[in-house]
């Protein structure tokens, strides 16, 4: 069985102004079905060479941040590329990373250090038994670990969706500048990212408007 989730947040300023929405949908699936049909018993985890290390360092190190220097309309022209961001290779400790921003995030009522113990609640339904340590924790952690990942056929723990929205603003912030205004951000995550991948992020511009709302990206 599949489920769709959606959900809508409003974030506002201390005056209780609207500042922007974020809107999600999830497609909840069955989680053992991967292990069920076999869909990655020939997926191969990436390693990586001295000389593979050597280059996403180069792409690192070079890097175009905007800034301060105003990007203005006639800057832009019809198919410009955007400079590359990297990230990666993943590894659990960005995952970590992650959390210590977002917080514990989406995770259906469970507080740091607390294992669920608000049995009764409605989020007991979420937890699952760790048969490793025989207390129930949260089914967010096959981003982590590596037995629940495999428990369910997964070849490696895998990133949330965020990220990747998250690395892709950071793509185009670079690009605008410190005086430009992202109006709105909109992507879809149709794989599992897999902790060791790396990640070249690319872009370029499709088109300009005037106008309250431009178009293009």
């Amino acid at each position: 069985m599949t489920v769709i989730d959606s959900y809508r947040f409003l974030y506002v300023n201390r005056l209780g102004e609207p500042v922007c929405t974020h809107e999600l949908s999830f497609v909840n699936a069955e989680r053992q079905a991967s292990k069920e049909n076999g869909r990655y018993t020939d997926f191969k985890r990436q390693s990586y060479t001295p000389e593979d290390i050597e280059r996403i360092d180069a792409v690192y190190a070079a890097e175009e941040v905007r800034g301060a220097e105003t990007r203005w309309w006639e800057d832009v022209n019809v198919g410009d590329t955007l400079a590359p961001v990297v990230k990666g290779p993943l590894r659990i400790c960005d995952i970590v990373g992650f959390h210590i921003g977002w917080g514990m995030g989406q995770t259906y009522g469970q507080d740091p250090c607390a294992y669920g113990w608000e049995a009764p609640s409605p989020h007991a339904r979420f937890l699952t038994l760790a048969m490793s340590t025989g207390f129930p924790t949260i089914v967010q952690r096959l981003h982590w670990d590596e037995k629940r990942a495999a428990d369910l056929g997964l070849p490696a723990p895998y990133d949330y969706g965020t990220m990747r929205t998250n690395w892709l603003g950071h793509l185009i912030t670079n690009w605008m500048g410190d005086e430009g205004w992202l109006m709105r951000l909109k992507t879809e995550m149709r794989v599992f990212n897999f902790s060791r991948r790396y990640h070249d992020l690319l872009g370029r511009s499709r088109g300009q408007a005037r106008g309250r709302h431009s178009q293009g990206g």
